[in-house]
């Protein structure tokens, strides 16, 4: 008799193959996450120290990555869109520290998930980021799209050649602090392959959109 922990692992692999996407409330514990967060902090300030009025290096070091000279064309000040400003957030794995942010990358958990999703044992790491994001920075809103750029490979529906792409959610997400939006590949499945949609483009997609709060 499978334990509760593997049950639930088992569902939800079974909902990620047949939806694309799942949500596991969790999966992570608490304070393993809330272990980490010092590390987080060596990068990034919390919100009220990034939001004061005290000087903060790691604020400077926020907003210093900013280029100058990449702007993209045509960008609406709101609404779905990539905007510069959402990206400054983003640092690559490996993080400094403790090691405890390292150490969730690979959490046994995910691994245990990701085994089970993509029916595989031998579980290849291609990419992990940690990314702030702050209020006021910018509007953080994006076109549904599918990270295609992940891989130089085209994208394969049978096992052995998926890709799992995961978000840890570090802090409280509700629903005021734009979760990520998904849309199950019964809706998508017949729509064309495509860099990013935007809602004229694809009005049953955004229609059909699904919060993930965490």
């Amino acid at each position: 008799m499978l334990d509760t922990d593997t049950h639930r692992l088992e569902e939800a692999a079974r909902t990620w193959r047949d939806r694309g996407w799942v949500l596991i409330p969790g999966l992570i514990p608490t304070e393993e996450i809330d272990a980490a967060l010092d590390d987080v902090h060596i990068m990034f300030p919390q919100a009220d120290a990034f939001h004061g009025d005290e000087p903060d290096r790691r604020r400077d070091e926020f907003y210093r990555r900013r280029n100058p000279d990449f702007v993209l064309k045509d960008t609406p000040d709101h609404g779905p869109s990539f905007r510069v400003d959402q990206f400054l957030g983003l640092r690559p794995f490996p993080f400094p520290g403790s090691g405890q942010l390292n150490r969730l990358v690979v959490h046994p958990q995910l691994l245990r998930f990701a085994r089970r999703a993509l029916e595989t044992a031998t579980i290849r790491l291609y990419q992990a980021e940690m990314w702030a994001k702050y209020a006021g920075v910018t509007d953080y809103e994006q076109p549904f799209h599918t990270d295609n750029n992940h891989s130089l490979l085209p994208a394969r529906p049978e096992p052995g050649w998926w890709h799992l792409e995961g978000f840890v959610y570090l802090s409280d997400v509700d629903a005021t602090s734009a979760p990520t939006r998904l849309v199950a590949t019964s809706v998508t499945q017949h729509e064309p392959r495509r860099s990013s949609l935007l809602p004229d483009d694809a009005p049953e997609l955004y229609a059909n959109e699904i919060s993930a709060p965490g």
